[in-house]
């Protein structure tokens, strides 16, 4: 029986994955991975590429392709942090009566508290603040530019004016150029 006439075959066919450009299964592990990773930094899918090798049609498969992981892995990491800040935070309210040393604790739960925020709000840069501070002062580029050009009149108001006799330097010999020179 041949290939048309197969109607299974056929149904094999339609229902595997396909395997070829844009894909990403015919790329080399490591770069696969390196994608993954990259992704989940929430780096854009252009300098993943760029970074990579690949186009962006491959990378772009592929982190569709692991989107559920990379929000999986997330989550993992989330419920981790909470758990140790959860942890730090009770040993850390258990010392303080003990009047123990907390010099460890404390950086632990600063650390596990930063994760969670950054985990867990969709824009990580949420909860920064930030302040501009700007002194910003008017310039009057018309009035500047004239005073500027008035000062330059005044200046060359001052100079001395130029000799009224003009000499046509063709019109004479070497000789009467060093004469005209010499004179005051």
């Amino acid at each position: 029986m041949s290939e048309s006439q197969n109607p299974q075959l056929q149904i094999q066919r339609a229902q595997s994955k396909p395997k070829g450009k844009a894909t990403g299964e015919r790329i080399p592990g490591f770069k696969y991975q390196l994608i993954v990773e990259a992704a989940g930094r929430e780096e854009p899918v252009a300098r993943i590429a760029r970074q990579v090798g690949v186009d962006r049609a491959t990378a772009t498969a592929i982190i569709q392709r692991e989107a559920r992981t990379i929000q999986q892995r997330k989550q993992e990491l989330l419920d981790q942090s909470l758990r140790i800040a959860r942890r730090a935070a009770n040993q850390i309210e258990a010392k303080i009566n003990d009047k123990a040393r907390l010099a460890e604790l404390v950086p632990v739960y600063g650390v596990a508290v930063d994760k969670v925020n950054l985990l867990s709000a969709a824009d990580p840069l949420a909860g920064i603040q930030q302040h501009l501070h700007l002194h910003l002062q008017p310039n009057d580029v018309t009035s500047t530019f004239n005073n500027l050009l008035h000062r330059l009149e005044e200046k060359a108001r001052a100079l001395p004016a130029p000799s009224e006799k003009v000499v046509d330097a063709e019109q004479l010999s070497p000789h009467k150029v060093a004469q005209e020179r010499s004179k005051p």
